[in-house]
């Protein structure tokens, strides 16, 4: 039961809260009213006639709001609106002299009236009705205004956020834009650099040119295509995957055989960046290259309508089956992200061997 009392209290007490403003005013008015007229006429009346006639204003004025909610809506709203006035002052009529009846000493019955309407109480109820449903009109345009000019700041709030937006965008975007340009510089320094080098060393060691100039060219396909590229020509990721070859062999000498078989047909078909690349480094850093009779191996080839990609090379002793997954787990997630179920990505050990098939959509 305490819980109950505890709760109905803190019910009311946020009702109130919520309805502060329309208790004042309707407390001010009343006083007002009510104590003007006892003035003026020289006398109060009964408690009970004050509450049965402000109970049934109070009513009229909020019924009559709510309903020019919906009449507003309506096509013809302001025959619609009479409608309701008249409507209304019907109803409120018989219903204030019922009321009076009931809880007052006014409208009595007499032999020569019904509930004692006569046509000055008549007169008097119009007028009392109009009064209130006048006001509750001017209080219905008084909410539509406030709730449009919510609206408005709220319109003017969201287009002054997106103003913000925009800004921080083309500053973010200009951050960005110079942040590249700034990036460029390191590679293109470092690529001048290597080209420097390379022909200054060409002349006394060709083969440390070759290197030079292949990871030159590796270097910066793999820079520039990060900034440019979605999807690249099948022949480019081939050159690189000749100009790392091109590296190992320089440095492995007889200790690397590698042999890449793809078919001239598939050249011009675009894949994702950077894949064959990836699964040439696979190999090396994870593989076993130095066996003549068993080296890597890549084949690129066309079946139906998918692309299919291949290596299989000897596992190294000194790589561990985690080390082995990682690189390739990415490899995979980026194929599924880009192009779907379509593609497929199998790898694992097989006699001695580790195999990686990809297939792709054309």
């Amino acid at each position: 039961m305490k819980h109950y009392i505890t709760g109905m209290s803190r019910s009311l007490r946020n009702w109130f809260l919520l309805h502060r403003i329309h208790i004042f005013f309707w407390a001010v008015y009343i006083l007002y009213e009510s104590g003007l007229t006892g003035i003026f006429v020289g006398r109060f009346g009964k408690a009970e006639n004050y509450i049965v006639h402000y109970l049934l204003n109070i009513s009229l004025f909020y019924f009559h709001s709510r309903m020019m909610d919906t009449f507003a809506k309506v096509r013809f709203y302001i025959l619609a609106v009479f409608c309701l006035i008249i409507v209304e002052i019907t109803i409120y009529i018989p219903v204030l002299a019922t009321l009076n009846h009931i809880f007052t000493e006014y409208n009595q019955s007499t032999p020569l009236s019904v509930l004692g309407i006569d046509k000055k109480f008549v007169g008097g109820a119009v007028y009392r009705s109009i009064f209130f449903i006048i006001v509750s009109t001017g209080y219905w345009f008084l909410r539509q205004y406030l709730k449009e000019r919510k609206k408005a700041e709220e319109l003017e709030w969201d287009r002054l956020q997106q103003i913000l937006k925009k800004e921080i965008a083309e500053r973010n975007f200009l951050i960005a834009k110079n942040a590249h340009l700034r990036a460029q510089v390191s590679p293109h320094l470092l690529f001048n650099t290597l080209t420097f080098i390379y022909r200054r060393v060409r002349r006394n060691d060709v083969l440390a040119g070759e290197a030079i100039i292949s990871l030159t060219s590796l270097m910066r396909y793999s820079i520039e295509i990060n900034y440019n590229s979605e999807l690249v020509p099948l022949s480019e990721e081939v050159a690189q995957v000749r100009d790392l070859s091109k590296i190992l062999k320089i440095l492995k000498g007889d200790k690397f055989y590698f042999e890449l078989n793809i078919e001239e047909c598939v050249l011009e078909i675009k894949i994702i960046p950077l894949l064959l690349i990836t699964l040439m480094e696979n190999m090396y850093k994870h593989g076993d290259l130095s066996n003549p009779e068993n080296y890597g191996k890549m084949n690129i080839f066309q079946k139906d309508d998918m692309i299919c990609i291949q290596t299989k090379n000897i596992v190294s002793n000194e790589t561990s089956t985690s080390s082995l997954k990682t690189g390739l787990n990415n490899l995979q997630a980026r194929i599924f992200d880009y192009y779907g179920k379509n593609s497929g990505v199998t790898f694992g050990k097989f006699e001695g061997a580790f195999d990686v098939s990809i297939k792709i959509p054309v």
